[in-house]
């Protein structure tokens, strides 16, 4: 059995995920060879693709050729976007933060003042102060703001314009900490949290720490059907604490890390993955 791992080949995002995954492939006497997404690259044909980048076209063109893909490029595509993430998973037993979507637009707002402060009023208005502003592509943190201030509020969406993006009802009682659960297979298999001190973004990349966590149940229902609404095979779900102690949904990551989650749980997310890739494949 023979399989390659996609990474983005600019930052390096998932080379580590991958070298996980060669490690335990190799336990299951299958091959994972690691290839960078890059321009006119030729890849071999495989039994199986492990897509630990984001790069959804591509993704869709494995699938195209007749490989199998980990996650299916559909699957990246809404986790990838927050909003339509949101769209795909908000109904029963799937519970998010309320959020209001901001109109696509291909103007430059900075011209048009009386519009921004009309809206900026009607955001404020059903969301209170402080608010999450987010745009709806990014990660790590990258692209999300605190809004305390109508002036913060008008700035950014003066800014962020032409670009989507969402705003989001600041749940104060989680701020600077959420929730993670590795779903695989459609069965949550690890959990931990992540906690900041110095800010209100609980990622690893932004200042936050992982610590060993086992949340309610009800934490781990709503992940695996919030993975199962996207259709993931593999990620990394993240919750936050509502002021009642129940579980709120943030994003689905389809190409979560594995290092942080595996050092607190003791869980070999990795090999479980892998696992479930050679189980689905019939190997």
């Amino acid at each position: 059995m023979y399989g390659i791992a996609i990474v983005n080949g600019y930052s390096g995002i998932g080379s580590q995920q991958a070298m996980r995954l060669k490690e335990e492939f190799s336990r299951f006497g299958a091959e994972l060879e690691v290839f960078p997404n890059a321009l006119c690259a030729e890849y071999p044909s495989a039994d199986f693709v492990v897509f630990l980048d984001k790069d959804v076209r591509l993704a869709a063109e494995f699938e195209k050729k007749g490989m199998r893909v980990f996650n299916s490029s559909e699957t990246i595509r809404i986790c990838e976007d927050k909003t339509l993430t949101y769209l795909a998973v908000e109904g029963e037993g799937v519970a998010v933060p309320q959020t209001i979507y901001a109109p696509l637009c291909y103007s430059d707002l900075s011209k048009m003042r009386i519009r921004v402060s009309e809206e900026a009023e009607k955001v404020i208005q059903t969301l209170g102060l402080p608010m999450i502003f987010k745009l709806n592509v990014g990660s790590l943190g990258i692209g999300t703001r605190l809004i305390v201030s109508r002036e913060e509020l008008e700035a950014a969406m003066t800014e962020f314009s032409s670009v989507p993006h969402h705003y989001q009802r600041f749940v104060a009682s989680s701020a600077g900490t959420d929730v993670r659960i590795a779903v695989i297979g459609g069965k949550a298999v690890a959990s931990m949290r992540r906690r900041n001190t110095t800010g209100f973004l609980s990622n690893i990349a932004a200042g936050g720490t992982a610590e060993k966590f086992v949340p309610d149940a009800s934490f781990f229902r709503m992940a695996e059907i919030a993975a199962a609404r996207v259709g993931a095979d593999y990620c990394g779900v993240d919750l936050l604490e509502g002021e009642r102690g129940e579980p709120l949904l943030l994003e689905v990551n389809s190409n979560a890390y594995f290092e942080g989650i595996e050092s607190v749980s003791g869980v070999n997310v990795a090999g479980k993955f892998a696992e479930h890739i050679l189980d689905a494949l019939g190997e």
